[in-house]
């Protein structure tokens, strides 16, 4: 059948049965006589000295003594044993019990405490022990000799009959530390740990055998030790609430007295209320995890020095402490400076400085003023070089836009610097109109125009390597356009800039940033050891490679080099200088000390003046009819008709090699071309150029090329074979008189005969 459902009212009224009769068991148990005569028989055994331990489950040893004086004495003396100890089964008592462990016992008797100290009657604070630690109330209560406030009152002031005398000699210990045992008992009594007495921290002090010296190594090792205690009462749980605290408590470097310092017990809630600095700097005066270390001689250097914490991080406020999850330490400046320094300094005040505006809107802050270091600007400007005060920005990573979108870096590398020639310079003295107490703002359409200005900079103290730089081949880029061409910065630096002239290495180095692929065929070069980019090219007048200056730069080194190949250039049994200068003239050097293609590179030259004719390759190329990409002989001759209507012009002609470049990988003489075939011959096979335009092979042979090439004849390859036939036609009609003649003679002799004679 089973139990039947119980009503709800009978469960009421057998609860209200069972409390009455535990209330009269536990008034009969608690009268003093009936409380005396249990506990007297459990002393006799438990009184007994020298008897061995119990040894529990986990091997734990439990010493069962208790002192019968010690323990009448204590608030509990008058307690029946078995109100806490209710395992105890008095009619079969001693009998073994099965304990696990000293510490899970203590633990199972503590909850008969809640009897007569109910949760509701604990402070704030045990509640929290309970709630969140796993010891037991005898841990810090004790288990039999639990003392009334009283005892404990009088057992403290006992303590500080010693301690609150001043003069004292220090403790001397191991290590050498001096340890003073100096308290203050005015501030300790009123300290929150005072009603829990000396002992309950210094557990190793024995009242009885006290004073009795302690082997301590050092004040730090000990004050370790003691502060272990506090993790019994306020346990990392409940520590942890407040996430600062919780970085605190995880450094290990740190003890709870550090800031709660060892008997005053300092009230940090009074030291927050006041919102003073110090209770902050109790934590922010170390170098903590996650948190800005702050010094407190920084702040009182800096213009906020009389300025409370508050004042600028108004977030910790009325007792608030919020951590911040930043991604970078960059982030976190940035945040800051948006939220703290532009609240006082506003956009309005900032724009007075265009500059310092500008890179508000590009930098925090932080990155130039510092975290708590802040000094005012007049102390900056007054104190320090005007390098230093620059450099102060510009050796952050700040960049400037231009009108285009393009960026450059304006951050100045100090150790650069002072490497460069320009180390004992002033900023000012380049950067003209700008001083500690003026920043201009100047606006760029584009990287090229910055460097046009910057050029300008340089031609102040440089004018005469200014004026040969107007005279390159690199102005007469940026002039068509070529915003790559570089000038005075585009080769020396902005600010690394270094001498040039004598050394090779760094010549090179500048050049291939540009010029990478010349730079790979001059180390294949005979002169890669001995020569440099500006041995050949110059240093600012720069000049293209272009045939004749290629051979004046061959001529400064090779002295003599008409009687060297005229030892061996010459078409025998002639000898004469001229035949070797007219090599030199119409054929470049490198087209034969370089084994590469050469070809017939033609030019159009002012007979006047015997300068180049300044032609476009749109132009040339608009005479090409057909569009295939090479002047044919009728559009060269039809390009030349229409010059010379304009100007007295002609075409000149220089052999050299096809790929300009190939000019840089001079070969030894060793294997310099010595055939004169390879050049006069009509099966040569050379190209031929106009301005880069490739123009017909067949203009070299042309009868048209007579009237307008009178200056370039190379014997075989410009062979006209109009002229071939008008010279056969030449020789046979001189035989034709020759033969005619005699003919005319032989048959007219008996006519001429006859008039000799008279007949």
């Amino acid at each position: 059948m089973g139990f039947q459902k119980l009503s709800g009212r009978t469960l009421l009224l057998g609860a209200v049965f069972l409390f009455l009769a535990l209330i009269s068991a536990g008034i009969f148990l608690y009268k003093p006589s009936n409380a005396s005569n249990l506990n007297q028989r459990c002393l006799l055994c438990h009184s007994i000295k020298g008897r061995p331990p119990k040894i529990l489950l986990n091997g734990d040893k439990m010493y069962l003594y208790v002192n019968p004086e010690k323990f009448k004495k204590s608030v509990h003396g008058r307690i029946p044993c078995m109100v806490c100890h209710v395992d105890i089964n008095v009619r079969n008592h001693p009998r073994p019990i099965k304990i696990a462990s000293k510490k899970a016992y203590m633990r199972e008797v503590s909850r008969r405490c809640l009897m007569c100290h109910p949760v509701k009657r604990l402070s704030s604070f045990h509640k929290d022990v309970l709630k969140y630690s796993k010891i037991s109330c005898a841990e810090c209560h004790g288990s039999h000799y639990i003392k009334s406030a009283e005892a404990v009152k009088n057992q403290t002031l006992a303590c500080l009959q010693c301690h609150s005398v001043k003069g004292r000699e220090p403790k001397i210990l191991k290590n050498g530390d001096k340890m003073y045992l100096y308290v203050n008992k005015e501030k300790f009594l009123r300290s929150p740990h005072a009603k829990m007495g000396c002992l309950s921290c210094h557990v190793d002090i024995k009242p009885e055998k006290h004073p009795r010296p302690l082997p301590l190594k050092s004040i730090r090792s000990y004050a370790r030790k003691v502060n272990q205690r506090c993790i019994i009462c306020h346990p990392l749980k409940t520590l942890s609430k407040h996430p600062g605290h919780a970085i605190v408590i995880r450094d290990k470097r740190f003890l709870c007295t550090d800031c709660h310092t060892y008997h005053e017990g300092q009230n940090l809630n009074l030291l927050r209320r006041s919102n003073t600095d110090a209770y902050c700097l109790m934590c922010h005066r170390y170098n903590l995890k996650g948190a800005k270390k702050v010094s407190p001689e920084e702040i009182s250097s800096s213009v906020h020095k009389l300025f409370r914490c508050i004042v600028c991080h108004t977030d910790f406020m009325n007792g608030k402490h919020p951590i911040y999850k930043f991604k970078n330490k960059k982030e976190g400046m940035a945040y800051f400076s948006k939220k703290v320094c532009q609240r006082c300094h506003t956009d309005a005040q900032l724009r007075k400085n265009p500059a310092h505006y500008a890179l508000t809107k590009k930098a925090s802050c932080i990155e130039c003023h510092g975290y708590h270091t802040v000094q005012a600007i007049s102390n900056q400007v007054k104190n320090i070089s005007e390098n230093t005060y620059c450099l102060r920005c510009h050796s952050k990573d700040i960049k400037m836009r231009f009108a285009d979108g393009e960026e450059i870096s304006l951050k100045v590398d100090r150790k650069v610097l002072i490497h460069s020639v320009h180390k004992n310079f002033r900023c000012s003295e380049c950067h003209t109109g700008y001083s500690k107490n003026s920043h201009p703002i100047h606006h760029y359409k584009s990287l090229a125009d910055f460097r046009k200005a910057g050029d300008k900079i340089c031609a102040k103290c440089h004018a005469i390597q200014y004026k040969q730089f107007l005279k390159s081949v690199h102005y007469a880029k940026r002039t068509a356009g070529d915003a790559s061409a570089p000038g005075c910065i585009g080769c020396h630096g902005y600010h690394d800039v270094k001498y040039v002239s004598g050394n090779k290495a760094l010549s090179v180095q500048i050049c291939s940033k540009c010029h990478k692929n010349e730079a790979s065929v001059l180390e294949e070069s005979v002169h890669a050891k001995t020569l440099s980019c500006i041995s050949c090219h110059g240093i600012h007048a720069v000049k293209a490679i272009a045939e004749a200056d290629v051979d004046k730069s061959c001529v400064r080194c090779h002295k003599n080099m008409e009687a060297i190949h005229a030892q061996w250039l010459h078409n025998p049994p002639f000898q004469e200088a001229t035949f070797v200068k007219l090599h030199f003239k119409k054929a470049s050097c490198v087209a034969c000390h370089t084994g590469v293609d050469k070809h017939v590179m033609l030019s159009i030259v002012n007979r006047e003046d015997g300068k180049a004719y300044g032609l476009t390759k749109e132009l040339v190329q608009k005479f090409d009819a057909n569009n295939n990409g090479k002047l044919e002989e009728k559009e060269l001759w039809n390009l030349m008709s229409t010059l010379k209507e304009k100007q007295d012009v002609t075409l000149d002609g220089k052999i050299t090699v096809v790929d300009r470049n190939a000019a840089h990988k001079v070969i030894s003489k060793d294997l310099a071309l010595r055939d004169c075939a390879a050049c006069h011959s009509p099966a040569a096979s050379f190209k031929v150029t106009l301005k880069g335009q490739p123009v017909e092979r067949a203009v070299l042979n042309s009868f048209n090329i007579i009237p307008n090439m009178r200056d370039f004849y190379a014997i075989g390859l410009t062979k006209v074979k109009v002229l071939d036939i008008v010279f056969i036609l030449a020789v046979l009609a001189g035989l034709g008189f020759v033969c005619g003649h005699i003919g005319l003679r032989i048959i007219t002799t008996p006519i001429r005969r006859k008039r000799r004679e008279g007949k």
